[in-house]
């Protein structure tokens, strides 16, 4: 089959659209159109998995290299939904077959391919923020734009942390192009329900570009998209990768400065801020006699009540949970994200297969041979997988492209063998 560049072109921008439509936009959500496009979420699946096997070459060696990889995500599809904790119904289970489907052609495509649809995504979630960033300036400055409002299914958002408290609980401000929690008018959300999930795409993105904002565009917007996220946990994704690459540099003086830079929050603990967002990051650290410590706003108070059930449970439990959805059928587990959830669903032989799962596609990188090669896709994959402690559901197409396309586009870099130009997508 003839691989022609304007048959490619479509493919990676179909893709990078599937993977913005995985990250739960607003007009996705029931109260949106009753729901409907969330279909259009499958059939873009199933026609960039099309795409892909007929215009995207697979990796050359992959009957050696991804035979492990693709044999691990069978399994983790039939542990998610065959090991279930109640009925999955016929529509989740085909939504889950075009899911992972295509999330399988992902990775087991070509650097070039893989390369070339991550920079289509960072593009379009790049342009998916800017509404939301515009209103966001405006909302500081008394200015609403708002069409109405709307409401989340995020259970995140009725938690009862410190973040996710108000009397409108759940309900957002409608734009054009963009939503806006009622309760927190603050934080810049763009299209999407979480300004910590923006926030730590926006830094995972700004790895796989190298964080190269002196000359990259788009790695300037990354950034800026990072910080007014007012995401914590984008910021320690972000802080870690700096250190991990002046280490390998041997920049030790701007370790130390960083490190004492992180320092001061010593002091910022014990200003009195009015600045909201502000104001939440600080309460997201703690000095007590213990030391620094850094408050979970990821497990709701009640958390460690409905997770003592599994401390309690069986060897059998303990090794493969309680089954797919089992944690959204306990109360007090409601409202939290982090990664005990998948050890409570899947115990810990899910979790061990599901990090086992990355950690493998590195293998051939993390060899001490190619550390220093390929120190910023191994870099990538640390950040991605500290992410996980806070966000541990990573199985959706946006992830997967900010991982393997990023580290793609790092490998690219490196590798004297892939042609120049090609990456088509800059």
């Amino acid at each position: 089959m003839k691989f022609n560049k304007m048959g490619k072109r479509w493919v990676y921008w179909t893709c990078a659209l599937a993977a913005v439509f995985s990250m739960n936009p607003f007009f996705v959500w029931p109260s949106f159109a009753h729901g409907y496009l969330t279909y259009f979420t499958y059939f873009l699946y199933a026609l960039s998995s099309f795409g892909l096997i007929s215009y995207c070459k697979p990796y050359s060696g992959i009957k050696r290299k991804y035979i492990l990889n693709v044999a691990l995500i069978v399994v983790i599809f039939g542990l998610t939904y065959f090991h279930s904790a109640g009925f999955v119904g016929i529509k989740t289970i085909l939504g889950a077959i075009l899911s992972y489907s295509f999330m399988i052609l992902l990775f087991t495509r070509e650097y070039e391919e893989l390369a070339n649809i991550f920079e289509c995504y960072v593009s379009l979630f790049i342009v998916s923020m800017i509404p939301g960033m515009l209103y966001y300036v405006l909302e500081i400055f008394g200015i609403s734009l708002s069409i109405g409002r709307i409401q989340s299914q995020n259970q995140l958002l009725y938690a009862d942390s410190a973040e996710y408290s108000g009397a409108a609980i759940g309900y957002y401000k409608l734009y054009l192009g963009a939503v806006m929690r009622l309760d927190s008018n603050t934080r810049m959300s763009g299209i999407y329900d979480e300004p910590g999930l923006v926030g730590t795409v926006a830094a995972l993105l700004l790895c796989g570009k190298k964080f190269a904002i002196k000359n990259d565009w788009k790695a300037k917007l990354l950034l800026l998209i990072t910080i007014m996220s007012f995401s914590f946990a984008g910021y320690i994704l972000v802080f870690a990768y700096i250190l991990l690459k002046l280490f390998k540099e041997g920049k030790w003086k701007l370790v130390v400065v960083l490190l004492l830079a992180a320092f001061s929050l010593l002091i910022l603990v014990n200003v009195d801020l009015s600045n909201t967002p502000m104001a939440g990051i600080q309460r997201r650290i703690q000095i007590t006699d213990a030391g620094i410590s850094f408050v979970n706003n990821r497990q709701t108070s009640t958390f460690e009540k409905g997770y003592l059930q599994f401390r309690r449970a069986g060897l059998l439990t303990k090794l493969f949970g309680f089954g797919y959805g089992a944690s959204s059928r306990n109360s007090y587990l409601l409202g939290s994200s982090t990664y005990k959830l998948t050890i409570y669903d899947g115990g810990y032989v899910g979790f061990a297969i599901k990090m086992l799962f990355f950690i493998l596609y590195f293998a051939k990188w993390i060899k001490l041979q190619n550390i220093k090669k390929y120190w910023n896709a191994i870099c990538l994959l640390v950040i991605f997988l500290v992410s996980i402690y806070q966000r541990p559901s990573v199985f959706y197409a946006y992830y997967f492209i900010a991982l393997f396309g990023g580290a793609s586009r790092l490998v690219i870099d490196v590798d004297s063998k892939i042609k120049e130009g090609a990456i088509q997508c800059k």
